[in-house]
């Protein structure tokens, strides 16, 4: 049953509202004489705001399962992705754990050839060189503390060995055929070993476990081998000064009172002597007959005005270069 409003106009510019309300709903008049809808006060009747909350309701669920779905997601491509990262990360690290490796190996090889050149001890040099079991002990020492804090991806350190090579025909650019492998004390032996000029190899093993570790995406599989390097580096000894003097020489004239004598000498050396002396007898205790400055390279001999006395006399030829000495003796005989 519904109940009709009705509006009485008034002349007043005030318009006087009447509202009738139905269990539907109501109508208002306005001054204007329409009719306005207004909000139903009958029973099961949901106000706006409540039909905002359960708006905001429905979105916060579609919100909550729509994170839900995407948290789902990412889990999964996590889970996807996080080997493979793990992998990049330990392959990177290996490789330049590699790389540091072997740079330390050619590193070390080549201050070993290094220390070769240094005190390998020609036959000519000095008498203090370094002997062959204490250059053999330092070079051993020298590659030790240069590999020493090395360590593979396990920490385990380096297992090495050092082999020596003198080279046969420095002339010959192939290694195989051309070189003769040598232990430590024969390449440092004064009689025996290296000369002047001559070339040798220096060949370093390393070899080291590692841990070789292939990620996946359920299971990781892991593998232990042995990783080897080796460098070879090539060297010569310095060239130290050698030489030679070959003295000869004859009698011009003899006489009762002695002779005149002409002493030769001729030089096989590597260098050319600046100043021949010729002495008669022992030069530690005379001074010299004969004496030539800046001699030629090829040799020479004396003037006709060496004498000797009668019998046999030892003519000895010094030549001096830088700080060379080249020595040798003959003896000539007036009868």
């Amino acid at each position: 049953m519904t109940r009709v409003s009705t509006v009485n106009q008034e002349p007043s510019h005030k318009a006087r509202v009447v509202t009738l309300s139905a269990c539907e709903g109501s109508l208002e008049h306005n001054g204007a004489g329409d009719a306005v809808e207004t909000a139903p006060n009958g029973p099961g009747y949901k106000r706006p705001w409540g039909r905002v909350k359960g708006a905001y309701r429905r979105l916060r669920g579609g919100a909550r399962r729509w994170l839900r779905d995407e948290m789902g997601a990412e889990v999964v491509e996590l889970a996807l992705v996080i080997p493979l990262l793990v992998g990049i990360v330990w392959t990177s690290f290996e490789f330049w754990q590699l790389m540091s490796l072997r740079a330390a190996v050619r590193t070390t090889t080549a201050q070993a050839a290094r220390f070769v050149t240094a005190y390998a001890a020609p036959p000519d040099t000095l008498d203090d060189a370094m002997p062959a079991d204490e250059a053999c002990w330092r070079l051993q020492e020298l590659v030790d503390r240069s590999l020493r804090f090395q360590r593979g991806n396990m920490g385990d350190a380096l297992n090495w060995e050092i082999h020596f090579f003198k080279i046969i025909d420095p002339n010959n650019a192939h290694w195989e055929g051309n070189v003769q492998e040598v232990t430590c004390s024969e390449l440092f032996n004064r009689a025996s070993g290296l000369q002047a000029n001559d070339q040798f190899g220096v060949k370093l093993n390393v070899s080291v476990p590692w841990l070789e570790v292939l990620f996946g995406l359920t299971t990781t599989s892991t593998n232990q081998r042995t990783v080897s390097f080796s460098d070879t580096a090539v060297g010569s000894t310095p060239g130290m000064p050698y030489g030679d003097v070959r003295a000869s020489g004859r009698t011009l004239s003899c006489g009762p009172s002695g002779g005149r004598v002409e002493v030769c000498w001729s030089f096989d050396a590597s260098f050319v002597p600046n100043l021949v002396e010729v002495y008669r007898g022992d030069p530690e205790t005379t001074a010299p007959v004969y004496v030539v400055n800046n001699p030629s390279q090829y040799g020479g001999c004396s003037a006709g005005t060496i004498t000797i006395p009668v019998g046999a006399s030892t003519m000895t030829v010094i030549a001096y270069g830088g700080d060379r000495e080249l020595i040798d003796s003959v003896v000539l005989t007036c009868p």
